[in-house]
């Protein structure tokens, strides 16, 4: 397959709903390129892409745009090729949990793509495993890039209710209707780490209520081991309800779970091995309790009738209760709050 003047089609590497993307060769070099085949402009993500052209891919951890051109109806945009996702990745080995230390060196890279991304103002807005790539787990083991910028976004055109990324992966601002900005692209990093430290996800894939029940049902732990406590420090930070509080990517860079030891987390040198039992047994904690009204000072009167609708909605399809019954009762509007999430990990060695 020929792709007008400019490549030749090797195979073809996967596709979604935006089209297909191939493995090809640059006609006339020996240049091979993963080309992403889209049905329609593809104008959002050329854009961004051209945004970040501002900044180094390479030290971004950002993948590394070639060109673009039309071929038909098609946009074709190339790119480097890279080896495989982290889901395809953590699919193979039936998401055994990676090891803290392996989940430091990704969360490093990850942060620092983060960091390059608000530098030039944009919110990638759509991370998910599928859209972190390796680059070479052989060679270089755990070394990362971001891809995909299909839905990103510069961060003064996020509109209020506005819906976005994958409902696994969804910030609680972005299922409540809160103000958005680059703090959506933190707490779905701190989710994906969470992921990888526990091969588990924590809540339903099919609706926004099951996502927020699932966050009231977890219950609160202790846990031990300094690396451990700091990871889950960091996980606090980076899942924090409200945005606002939520850390920031240089604020992350500079958190002690990165800054013990080495300043700056390399690619690892070994592999877990997928055959051994976990040596780390996670649990996810949620307290319940109310969502307290100074976490949403920052918002208007109109988002807060739309989150006071949403939570006793929410309440009312838990407690299996009408409304109407609810309202009537001496139970008061307060109590039908959830408490912003507050993550306590137990981490204890098999030995």
């Amino acid at each position: 397959i020929i792709l007008g003047v400019k490549s030749s089609v090797e195979k073809f590497l996967g596709e979604g709903s935006f089209g297909k993307v191939a493995k090809c060769k640059k006609l006339g070099t020996d240049q091979v390129v993963a080309i992403k085949i889209i049905w329609g402009s593809g104008q959002m993500e050329i854009n961004a892409l051209e945004e970040l052209s501002q900044i180094n891919a390479d030290d971004h951890n950002l993948v590394k745009f070639v060109e673009s051109f039309k071929y038909k109806k098609y946009t074709c945009i190339a790119f480097e090729v890279l080896d495989q996702s982290l889901l395809d990745f953590m699919e193979k080995r039936d998401f055994h949990p990676l090891t803290v230390e392996e989940i430091r060196t990704i969360a490093w890279q990850l942060v620092v793509a983060l960091k390059g991304l608000k530098s030039v103002n944009l919110v990638h807005c759509d991370i998910k495993l599928d859209n972190i790539m390796l680059v070479d787990h052989v060679s270089e083991p755990f070394r990362v890039k971001l891809i995909d910028f299909g839905l990103a976004e510069k961060i003064g055109h996020m509109r209020t209710g506005a819906t976005m990324q994958n409902i696994c992966y969804r910030a609680p601002e972005v299922i409540l209707g809160l103000p958005l900005d680059q703090s959506v692209d933190l707490w779905t990093v701190g989710y994906i780490l969470f992921v990888l430290y526990t091969g588990s996800f924590i809540h339903g894939w099919d609706a926004d209520y099951n996502i927020l029940r699932a966050m009231v049902k977890m219950q609160a732990q202790e846990q031990s081991k300094k690396k451990g406590r700091l990871f889950v420090d960091l996980l606090k930070r980076m899942l924090m309800v409200d945005p606002s509080k939520r850390i920031s990517p240089s604020e992350a860079l500079q958190h002690p779970f990165f800054t013990m030891g080495r300043v700056q987390p390399t690619a690892g040198t070994q592999t877990t091995n997928p055959e051994e039992p976990p040596a780390v047994e996670v649990h996810l904690q949620l307290f319940h309790g109310r969502f307290k009204q100074k976490t949403f000072d920052y918002m208007t009167e109109r988002t807060r009738s739309r989150i006071q609708t949403a939570k006793m909605s929410f309440f009312h399809r838990v407690a299996g209760h009408s409304l109407r019954d609810r309202v009537r009762s001496s139970v008061t509007q307060r109590e039908l709050g959830v408490e912003p999430m507050l993550l306590h990990i137990q981490r204890s060695q098999s030995r």
